[in-house]
């Protein structure tokens, strides 16, 4: 079987280490036959982002740029270059995916667009999209940006039925749909037995509850948290902070002060800088309680007990849809996996 030479593109390098997941999943699968490359979907950046509290709120920006061009425009300005530069090595097969890249976000719906477009007319290579989320709702230009996208690519596998449901309502195509990437991450990282009993609490950055929830103050958003883990209140010494973005660290901080003043109680905050202290830190608990997705998919992989605080309707979709008793993380993976092999046998 002739080797196939694959870029990876995804939002890998990402300060986010739900991403990092992805990134190192999909790559170790695809490299047992192949010949990988990666490229962030987004960022230019060599190595991932270390996930920790954000010291520094300042942001440079080129605000001539900002001034001569519209808001997708510039990211192509910026980007172009890396991308032709990413993509000059013939490559046979353009994975884009996993994560939540179907979105209105501002860069996502243009990044689509170009990598797909390029890689399709301008290099000859085949556009896979596997292993997506696709939002609940998408701005008017970037449903079109999307379309035009998805229409060049020969595959295209979404992560759950939720998102099948709206890539099929995007394309008028009936798509497939298979576990997460992230799924497949113990392969690289093997699954570790329970060491103690200590619970893990990842606090979802507030902006992202006022985002897809409702705007509420921080005050009132930490009631709901402490009233979710009202049952372990009981045993504190057992709770520990952690987090998978650079924002929920910094939000961590302040639940720890908070829990400090109002209830006196101290978390102690676990250092959590990258995907291995994650999963290491893992391995260290029976339960975790948090909001963010990978977070919790990854503590259905490492086989804990999983809580997810409901900041987002995709949150309540994994919840209702994989986390379920039969659904156990290894037949997710195998499942992924043929669904995987599948279509690889069907591009040849």
């Amino acid at each position: 079987m002739k080797t196939r030479k694959i870029l990876l593109v995804n939002e890998g390098y990402s300060d986010n280490l739900g991403d990092q997941a992805i990134m190192q999943a999909a790559r170790h699968y695809l490299s047992k036959e192949n010949e990988v490359d990666f490229a962030d979907f987004t960022r230019e950046c060599k190595e991932p982002i270390l996930c920790a509290p954000d010291k520094n709120n300042g942001q440079t920006r080129n605000w001539q740029l900002k001034k001569l061009l519209p808001h997708k425009l510039r990211w192509i300005a910026k980007h172009l270059p890396r991308l032709l530069k990413a993509l000059r090595n013939n490559y046979d097969y353009v994975v884009i995916g996993g994560g939540q890249l179907i979105l209105s976000n501002g860069h996502f719906p243009m990044a689509f667009f170009v990598w797909t477009i390029l890689a399709k007319h301008f290099f000859n290579a085949k556009v896979m999209v596997l292993g997506v989320g696709v939002a609940n709702q998408l701005k008017p230009i970037d449903k079109w940006l999307y379309k035009k996208s998805l229409s060049k690519c020969s595959k295209i596998l979404v992560r759950d039925l939720a998102s099948k449901k709206r890539m099929e309502a995007l394309t008028h195509k009936t798509i497939a749909a298979a576990p997460d990437w992230a799924f497949l991450l113990p392969e690289k990282y093997p699954v570790q037995p329970i060491q103690n009993t200590n619970v893990l609490v990842g606090v979802t950055d507030l902006n992202v509850y006022a985002r897809y929830r409702e705007k509420i103050s921080r005050e009132m958003y930490y009631k709901k948290w402490v009233a979710l883990l009202a049952p372990h209140l009981d045993n504190p010494k057992n709770i520990y902070l952690i987090y998978t973005t650079k924002a929920d660290a910094t939000e961590s901080l302040q639940f720890q002060a908070y829990m400090q003043q109002n209830h006196q109680i101290q978390i102690p905050l676990l250092e959590n800088e990258s995907l291995p202290h994650f999963i290491e830190n893992i391995g260290g608990a029976k339960t975790l309680v948090a909001g963010r997705m990978h977070a919790l998919i990854l503590g259905k992989i490492y086989a804990r007990e999983i809580i997810a605080f409901p900041v987002s309707n995709k949150i309540q979709e994994f919840d209702s849809e994989v986390n379920k008793p039969e659904n156990e993380a290894p037949v997710l993976s195998q499942n992924l996996q043929k669904t995987l092999e599948s279509l690889f046998n069907e591009s040849y």
